[in-house]
């Protein structure tokens, strides 16, 4: 598990971030103040997810572990949703890029019956 950093107040931003074996994520969000709230896009080689709302979760990407090597967790602090424009630039919010390991380890600890 990786913590994302560098994330600024600005309502738009983009990064790149890289899988263990090297493969770029790109990384897009925005903020959307009419749903108070942050929304993304990635693209990692020819899959693309866009349109993601970012949300407090162990996995973002759950539905996907299946096509995708890779997941996202978002945490705050207090447990409550991602919904300032500043949530993730004062680090009331944290972003993290799990590998496939952390995916599994999630998937059987947090969504197992």
């Amino acid at each position: 598990m990786k913590l994302l950093t560098g994330f600024t107040s600005q309502p738009k931003q983009s990064a790149t971030f890289y899988l263990s074996d090297g493969a770029p994520v790109y990384f897009y969000m925005q903020y959307n103040e009419q749903q108070t709230g942050w929304f993304a896009n990635l693209i990692w080689g020819d899959r693309e997810i866009n349109g993601l709302r970012l949300t407090t979760s162990p996995n973002l990407l759950l539905k996907w572990r299946h096509l995708i090597p890779f997941g996202l967790a978002i945490l705050t602090d207090d447990n409550s949703e991602p919904l300032s424009l500043d949530v993730f630039s004062t680090g009331t919010a944290k972003m993290y890029l799990l590998n496939a390991d952390d995916v599994g380890a999630v998937s059987t600890s947090v969504f197992s019956p």
